[in-house]
């Protein structure tokens, strides 16, 4: 036929709950899709999930609003889409054919290189042609169904993972209905386990996200289930840098080759980005000497992991208290070894997004720095609007983001000070334009109340753990 056939296998998997029982076990046909030629028989493969932060914002309007919300899973979700393209592949192992015979896939098959692509696609065009949904431009993943601009219903989709809030239960069910009418759906009921994370609802107010059991077990696969928790993820007087990498050769670079660093730390990096953001910095800091760690790096990666065993049910904390604004802290350290920027938003007392990370520019002041590290919260403030004006939750006049450095204040309505400015990016001046617009409102916030300090700078035990409940960070534990 002048086709490449492509191999397949079989891939086994246990799927297990939040607690680690085995729920099924799965057996599933996939293309080896390393060996399809693009152009041949695959061209587009990009297919968007949704963010993390998107989830955490779907959540936090849920509680609010007091909506149930709901998890339904697709069964072979790449199996619906049709193919464009002409795609033959051999037999499974154990099924065989009369010489000379392939299999033409009609429809998608997992490990093809566009079946994601095609699912997404597929999905898409059922939400929003048969079901009434739009999708939000600034987040494709999350879809709301709007009546004389108040939303009634929300989904949100991770690839085959699909979550539904809706103001009546009923409502909820028509859509379980409307999606099992098109694909082989699994009823999931009450959200409880969703993309690792364990979710509880003691109340329609009141919800908790946490990793626990995540944490368990990477206590006990990095050999630290006898090792003494600490009150604190990182030491203060500890300042991690390259000074501390092995050089090229030496006994201790061969020995770290054989410490599985980049696995505990990307491990960690996980926890940080879903429900841990008191771990964000020093995860960030331990993320720059993946290819080179030292003996320092690996000591300081252990104790994030010590302070996680000590606190396994931690998780944010989510409640119907305050109205439901966003609010957001800007913070930056400056004239150390490390310029870090750190930013984080509440949609009322909910922890939806925050950010850590090095600022790409130096900057030649702290004002300069908290400056560049405003503009950059800005930018995120921008997006979140956006995303709960789409939801239907419309701001109430400019979104505030506080701010502890008062000269950095200063500089984002005053353009005549150009001595003091002239160096920094351009880019970094749009905060300006978002505060002249009204969207920003940069409010003064002493030091002691800048929740963004846990996100720039290694602090002491008492005050870590002050800014660690002021975030809503707290213990619960599983039912």
């Amino acid at each position: 036929i002048g086709m490449k056939v492509l191999p397949t296998k079989w891939v086994y998997k246990i799927k297990e709950n939040e607690r680690g029982e085995v729920l099924r076990y799965k057996a599933r046909w996939v293309v080896k899709g390393y060996f399809q030629i693009y152009g041949v028989n695959f061209t587009d493969t990009y297919a968007p999930v949704a963010r993390i932060t998107s989830i955490r914002t779907l959540f936090s309007l849920v509680i609010h609003l007091h909506w149930e919300i709901h998890q339904v899973d697709v069964s072979t979700a790449f199996l619906y889409g049709l193919l464009e393209e002409e795609v033959y592949v051999h037999p499974p192992e154990g099924y065989s054919l009369p010489t000379g015979h392939v299999y033409k896939l009609v429809k998608s098959l997992y490990g093809l290189r566009q079946a994601s692509a095609v699912w997404h696609s597929t999905l898409h065009d059922y939400l929003t042609c048969e079901m009434g949904f739009t999708s939000s431009t600034s987040e494709q993943c999350i879809y709301v169904r709007l009546i004389d601009n108040k939303a009634t219903a929300y989904i949100g989709i991770y690839v085959d993972d699909i979550l539904i809030s809706a103001s009546t239960p009923d409502e909820i069910q028509s859509i379980k209905d409307s999606l099992n009418s098109r694909f082989s759906t699994t009823d999931m009921g009450t959200v409880g386990w969703y993309l690792g994370i364990y979710v509880q609802r003691p109340a329609p107010g009141l919800m908790f996200l946490s990793q626990g059991n995540y944490i368990n077990k990477l206590v006990e696969k990095f050999g630290l289930t006898d090792a003494k928790p600490v009150s604190s993820p990182l030491l203060p007087d500890i300042s991690l840098t390259r000074d501390d990498c092995p050089a090229d050769g030496s006994d201790e670079q061969l020995e770290m080759k054989t410490k599985p660093y980049r696995e505990l730390v990307c491990s960690l990096l996980f926890l940080s980005v879903c429900t841990r953001t008191e771990i964000a910095l020093p995860v960030s800091k331990l993320c720059r000497f993946l290819n080179n760690p030292g003996h320092t790096h690996w000591a300081a990666a252990k104790r994030v992991l010590r302070y996680l065993k000590g606190t396994p049910n931690y998780g944010l904390t989510f409640t119907d208290v305050g109205l439901p604004q966003l609010v957001g802290y800007s913070d930056a350290s400056w004239g150390d070894t490390d310029h870090a920027t750190g930013f984080l938003f509440m949609h009322g007392s909910n922890l939806i997004s925050w950010a850590t990370y090095g600022q790409i520019s130096t900057a030649n002041s702290s004002a300069s720095a908290e400056y560049m590290a405003l503009s950059d919260a800005a930018r995120e403030c921008v997006w979140l609007r956006r995303l709960l004006f789409e939801l239907g939750c419309y701001p109430n006049g400019p979104t505030v983001i506080n701010e502890d450095n008062q000269s950095a204040m200063k500089m984002t309505t005053n353009n005549g000070n150009h001595k003091r400015t002239k160096h920094i990016d351009i880019r970094f001046h749009t905060l300006r334009e978002s505060v002249k617009r009204g969207i920003i409102l940069i409010k003064y916030c002493p030091s002691n109340l800048m929740i963004a300090d846990i996100l720039t700078k290694t602090l002491s035990s008492k005050v870590f753990l002050r800014l660690r409940d002021l975030m809503g960070i707290n213990e619960h534990h599983q039912q």
